[in-house]
This record gives structure tokens, C-alpha cells and sequence, in this order.
């Protein structure tokens, strides 16, 4: 015998789809700042993991590295002094879109292009990182490349610290990787995540974000794509090599939305965009979604981030199920090694 109350606050089934967007709708309203938070001092570990890391929410962090040499050592000058015959892999690309979905003429649906990788002198890629009218030169350097490289770490690791204690005791975990990245405003970095809890810090320049919660992810058209590679010829030009294989990725470009039903998409998305200027460190959760600018034209902005590996708790598995909904792979912790077995 049903109670006439129960009944009538009982809720009707709903679609997937209308699920997905009551879920965007109350994560917006209950839980989205309406502006990145900024900091003007490092928190203590216990205020960062409270407020932030548990939130899932990023914040800008202003003082946390106003003690390393970087900030002030590395100019153009000094880099060169250290840097400068020392031979380095380089990112080239036509047009700053490394790492991103791209019609390319001649190909009727669109690649997840990779760029060329070419090795030069660290000199002769600041010579040619200012040509405006040229390829576009970016040091994209990852995998632990500041402690482990013998192409960046030996020359430039004491310039900074190798994690932020406040950070690593919120994770629970040391930094897994410090990586560089350093290149002018035509390099820009397509919308994508990561399954890493990420710290990244200005050194030079200015880097602008506009920063997606996993709740937006139904919305961003991810899809498989065949995978090309640029490579540039000796006299200049770029010609494209297929790799045969596909690879999952996001083809909108937020502020250049191609078709009607990417801006359509977009306009279910509920994204915050905050510019990390020289001296801040973002905290980007792991799992949003990020595109990401530099700035300002005519300088070589330069970045270090620390990822720290993701716990694969209760936002993984809000993710997962928002994954499964639509059709989507994700990401099987079942499937990675116990750290300590290796």
C-alpha cells in the first residue's frame, strides 16, 4: 500500500543524458567557485588538503616558490650560459597545436596530431623560437626532466626545490615527476586531463587556463581520432605520416569552436579560466580539464609542474561512472602495478 507522500516525492526515471546534465547543473551551483580562489601565502598542509585537495577545486598560490634562484636567474642570458650548445629535444609544429585534434588538408576526417621532434642546440632553439612567421619550437619536457635528465636536470635542478612539503604531505606522496616547459604564444595546449594531482608554477610569462570539472566531460565530444605526425622537411615544409592507430581525445577548441555543435556542446559546460602569472603556482586537480595559453607575445614564457599521483578514491569514481555513461573508456586501477612491488 503505497503512502500518497512517498509517491508523489518520488522522482520519474530519467535519460542518461538529462542525468548528466542535472549532474553539471548541481556541481555548478553546489560546488564550482565562481572565480579560481587565490592564495597570497602557501597553506599549511592540513588547509591545503581541507580546502582544496578534498574539495577537488584548484586554487592560485602566491609566495610558495619566491625563494627559488629561477625566478630570477633564468633570462635569456643565463640559460644560454648554461644551456646554450647543450643538444635538446624540441617540439615543431606548423602552428603551436601539438598534441591536438586538427583537420589537416587532403584527410577527410580530422588526426590527433603529435609534432615533429628535432634535436638542436638549446641557442639555436631560442634563435628560432623568434621567427614569428616560422614553425613554432616548443620545450615540452616531461618524465621527470628536471631530476633525471641529463639535458635539463644536471644544469638547472639547483635553481629550484623538487616538491612543495605542503603539498606532498596533503597527497600523501612525493612529487612522481618535475617536468619543464618553455615557448613562445603561438604554442597552445589543447583541452585534455590528467590523471595526476598537478602543482604548476610560472617562472617567466604568464600562463592562462581555462579549467573544466570532470562533471564537464559529457560535453567535450571526446572520441577516437587516427594519430599523424608532422614532419618538417629539410627545405621547411611539413608533411603528415599516419601511425595507424587512433587515440582518444577532445576535439573542441573552446575559444574557436569549429561547428555549431561544438559551441553548442560548450554551452553546457561550466568552465573557469584564471591567468598564472609569474611567481604563482596553480593546484590543478587531477581529472579537470585544461586548455591552456601563454603569454605575452614576444616572450618565452617557462613553467615547472610537479605531478603527483592520483588516489584513486571517490572523485575517480564519480568519473568512472560518468565515463561509462557515455560510452567512454576509463582509466583500470586494477590493471596498474603496486609501487611497492617494484
Amino acid at each position: 500500500h503505497t503512502n500518497k507522500h512517498t509517491a508523489a516525492g518520488m522522482a520519474s526515471r530519467v535519460s542518461p543524458e538529462e542525468a548528466l546534465q542535472r549532474l553539471t547543473r548541481n556541481y555548478a551551483s553546489l560546488c564550482l567557485p565562481k572565480q579560481v580562489p587565490v592564495l597570497d601565502a602557501p597553506p599549511t598542509a592540513l588547509e591545503f588538503l581541507r580546502e582544496y585537495v578534498a574539495q577537488n577545486t584548484p586554487v592560485v598560490i602566491r609566495g610558495a616558490f619566491s625563494h627559488w634562484p629561477a625566478l630570477s636567474k633564468w633570462t635569456d642570458e643565463y640559460l644560454c650560459e648554461r644551456l646554450g650548445s647543450k643538444e635538446i629535444s624540441v617540439e615543431v609544429t606548423p602552428n603551436g597545436r601539438a598534441d591536438a585534434v586538427t583537420q589537416v588538408e587532403g584527410h577527410a576526417t580530422p588526426l590527433f596530431m603529435l609534432p615533429d621532434t628535432q634535436r638542436m642546440s638549446f641557442a639555436s632553439f631560442l634563435a628560432k623560437s623568434k621567427d614569428p612567421h616560422g614553425p613554432v619550437y616548443y620545450i615540452s619536457h616531461q618524465n621527470n626532466s628536471l631530476r633525471e635528465s641529463e639535458e635539463l636536470g644536471a644544469l638547472l635542478s639547483a635553481d629550484l626545490d623538487h616538491e612543495f612539503k605542503f603539498a606532498s604531505d596533503a597527497f600523501g606522496c612525493p612529487p612522481e615527476a618535475v617536468n619543464f616547459w618553455m615557448g613562445d604564444s603561438r604554442a597552445v595546449t589543447s583541452t585534455h586531463k590528467d590523471h595526476y594531482e598537478n602543482t604548476y608554477c610560472v617562472i617567466r610569462g604568464e600562463k592562462t587556463f581555462l579549467l573544466f570539472p570532470p562533471t564537464c566531460l559529457p560535453w567535450m565530444e571526446e572520441s577516437d581520432f587516427p594519430v599523424g605526425q608532422y614532419r618538417q622537411t629539410p627545405q621547411g615544409n611539413f608533411e603528415i605520416d599516419l601511425l595507424g592507430c587512433t587515440r582518444p581525445w577532445i576535439p573542441i577548441d573552446p575559444l574557436h569552436p569549429a561547428t555549431a555543435a561544438h559551441a553548442q556542446a560548450l554551452a553546457r559546460a561550466t568552465p573557469l579560466c584564471v591567468t598564472v602569472k609569474a611567481g604563482e603556482m596553480l593546484y590543478l586537480p587531477s581529472l579537470w580539464l585544461h586548455h591552456v595559453r601563454q603569454g605575452p607575445p614576444g616572450c618565452q614564457c617557462i613553467a615547472i609542474n610537479m605531478w603527483h599521483d592520483m588516489r584513486f578514491g571517490p572523485a575517480y569514481v564519480h568519473h568512472a561512472l560518468v565515463a561509462d555513461l557515455m560510452g567512454r573508456p576509463v582509466l583500470d586501477p586494477d590493471a596498474l602495478s603496486d609501487p611497492d612491488e617494484d
